[in-house]
């Protein structure tokens, strides 16, 4: 005997077993237990990053300075909301591949409006939740629309507070607690402070709970109020500019129709401006984009939220020479493609720019800045994931006319992330195919606690993974599964059920 292995039996002995392969299976690959109870191979493919042309969303017509927008999942569309003159305003967008279909504008506000709307989704009720302030500084409210087909509708607006002008605000959905929440702060005033109401959506109804102050005093920074939601602790992450410039962000948790918020934390070094902020749902981390006004750089960071407190790992730049003030917009690309996408324009040139982003730990690394689009002086507005399929809305808002572009039209555009597609999940994997078994065939499947001995070139003693595309090798990053250990150059030892 000169090899450990040579006491274990071939193939494991018992925890062979035979199926009958739905499509051929390759001599020692991975295979998956299908619904039918048969083997299948692993398989997946690669797709490509494509980012397709700005269609006109804003009916040919000149908007003000805010534009934001949320995914519909109810009706798989996406929805903006935007300020011109004459009000507020609501469109409806369909994706088909990276084309963006737009329906006519509906009109949420007939007015005056003012600038900086705010809208999140509700996933209870199925409708959005829009916040907007009437100019000049008569209130600002919240109404519910439901999409139907390529339009939209409203209930009736409620005010927010008509103790205060607002200077900024947003509002996000807490799905643990069925409850919205609009953060808003007062400037201006002798009752300077930041303050937060539940919103509580009944039909299309809306209430709001008892009013409560993060900040009592002093002067509430009008920088780029942002919201998300953290799915995997059940509340709700806010970021601005703080009193003293720089960025922060804070859990707030959401009881009954109370509210009530954590200590805020700093996320970048020195003076911010033009944060935005998105939760990454694989990594179960939120994500920052901003412009640090010392460098006027851009940088990004990652927080872990722990009960009603959050952490930042150290802000790592995505674009280290000049960010155009208020040009940087994020939005998470989805689990299928596992990417943060950042928008921005430099000061350098103002071509428009993007750069995806992968969380790791407690910080994020970027891939090289790609230039969306030969059209120089444009700004992005929002970026909105739709959570399926790895695709992001990017919101566009040109301040020149060129390339077809039309001075302060809003635009939207459609960017596919790289996404893998495989028929692997997280329990279906069934073992590796001890040879080759033609389609409807019976063959052997050397299944959990049993020993496969047709591979090649393996290290002894390391672990090996099964990949979304169907190959066996020795990385570990999900969505990457462990299927044993080497003890050959040519076998693995099949970890068993459990193990």
């Amino acid at each position: 005997m000169s090899n450990l292995s040579e006491l274990i039996p071939a193939g494991g002995g018992q925890n062979n077993t035979d199926f009958v392969a739905d499509g051929g299976i390759t001599s020692g690959k991975p295979v998956i237990l299908t619904a039918a109870g048969k083997a299948a191979q692993v398989a997946g493919s690669v797709g490509s990053e494509t980012l397709g042309s700005p269609v006109d969303a804003s009916g040919a017509a000149t908007i003000g300075y805010g534009v934001v927008g949320v995914y519909d999942a109810a009706s798989g569309k996406m929805v903006i909301v935007y300020v011109k003159t004459g009000g507020v305003y609501v469109v409806v967008g369909t994706i088909s591949g990276t084309v963006i279909s737009w329906g006519t504008p509906v009109t949420a506000y007939s007015g005056t409006g003012d600038d900086k709307p705010a809208i999140c989704y509700d996933s209870v009720t199925e409708q959005v939740i829009i916040a907007y302030r009437v100019n000049p500084d008569t209130g600002t409210y919240v109404i519910t629309g439901k999409v139907s087909g390529t339009t939209i509708s409203f209930g009736t607006a409620v005010a927010v507070d008509s103790t205060v002008n607002m200077s900024e605000f947003t509002v996000a959905y807490n799905v643990a607690d069925s409850k919205g929440l609009v953060i808003y702060g007062s400037q201006g005033l002798s009752s300077n402070s930041g303050r937060a109401k539940v919103i509580t959506v009944t039909g299309t109804a809306i209430s709001l709970g008892t009013q409560y102050n993060w900040q009592t005093s002093g002067y509430v920074n009008n920088n780029h109020y942002c919201s998300t939601y953290d799915s995997n602790a059940g509340s709700i992450v806010f970021a601005n500019q703080s009193t003293a410039n720089s960025g922060k962000a804070a859990v707030f948790t959401i009881s009954g129709t109370n509210v009530s918020a954590g200590t805020f934390t700093q996320y970048t070094t020195g003076n911010t401006t033009g944060t935005s902020i998105t939760y990454d749902s694989t990594a179960q981390k939120v994500v920052t984009a901003s412009r640090q006004t010392t460098t006027t750089y851009g940088y990004a960071a990652v927080g872990t939220v722990s009960g009603t407190s959050i952490s930042f790992g150290s802000p790592v730049a995505f674009n280290s020479s000049q960010v155009a003030a208020a040009s940087v917009c994020c939005a998470y690309g989805g689990d299928s493609a596992n990417v943060t996408n950042i928008l921005f324009a430099p000061d350098t040139d103002n071509y428009l720019y993007y750069i995806n982003g992968t969380v790791s730990g407690t910080s994020i690394s970027f891939n090289t800045e790609a230039r969306a689009y030969s059209d120089n002086a444009t700004s992005p507005r929002a970026g909105i994931s739709t959570a399926t399929s790895g695709k992001v809305l990017f919101i566009i808002n040109p301040s020149s006319t060129v390339g077809g572009l039309i001075d302060n039209y809003i635009y939207g555009a459609v960017l596919q992330n790289v996404v893998t597609t495989t028929n692997l999940t997280s329990t279906n994997l069934l073992g590796i195919a001890s040879a080759a078994i033609l389609d409807t065939a019976t063959g052997t499947i050397n299944t959990w606690g049993s020993r496969n001995e047709v591979q090649t070139s393996l290290t002894i003693a390391s672990d090996y993974y099964v990949q979304s595309d169907g190959t066996i090798t020795t990385a570990s990053a999900s969505p990457a599964q462990l299927i044993g250990e080497a003890i050959t150059a040519t076998q693995i030892n099949i970890k068993d059920y459990t193990g």
